[in-house]
């Protein structure tokens, strides 16, 4: 029998990260993308649901920051949210909603934000988006990925 366990407020945080709309590649462009994204953070908000407070919110989906600069405003998030909370963020979701797939020699596995260009997926989208287990030893993460994977060109 499963029970169901009842999280503070306080205590959980959600990062929100993807695209819609790719000004250097809109060939990617996906409304759809959207309204999923808009759907969830309804969710997390929605007092009934999920309870969120706004400021355990990061949202950085359709954000035109770089990937090494959205990287470092979940690092600053989650840092500022430990300086100004009494009780440690014990659960994180990070949601996700967008392109992803495999590039490079090393054949990588990507996920395209805003600012992903066509072409040049590994230089300009998103590897490696889990908080860190150093900075973050007691922090449960739970991961969605919304994605639309791309096939690889033949050969």
């Amino acid at each position: 029998m499963y029970e169901l366990v009842t999280l503070s407020p306080s205590s959980k945080a959600a990062i929100v990260l993807g695209a819609s709309k790719f000004r250097k590649s809109p060939g990617l462009n996906r409304a759809g993308f959207f309204a999923s994204a808009t759907d969830f953070v309804s969710y997390l908000l929605d007092g009934r649901l999920f309870a969120l407070p706004n400021n355990n919110l990061l949202n950085l989906f359709d954000s035109e920051l770089s990937p090494g600069d959205q990287l470092e405003k979940i690092s600053d998030f989650l840092d500022e949210y430990l300086q100004r909370a009494a009780d440690k963020i014990s659960d994180i979701v990070l949601y996700y909603v967008g392109h992803g797939g495999f590039v490079g020699i090393n054949k990588e596995y990507c996920l395209t934000i805003a600012s992903t260009k066509e072409g040049s997926e590994g230089s300009s989208a998103t590897r490696g988006l889990t908080p860190s287990k150093q900075q973050f030893p007691w922090l449960i993460a739970c991961v969605i990925l919304n994605l639309c994977l791309r096939r690889a060109p033949k050969s």
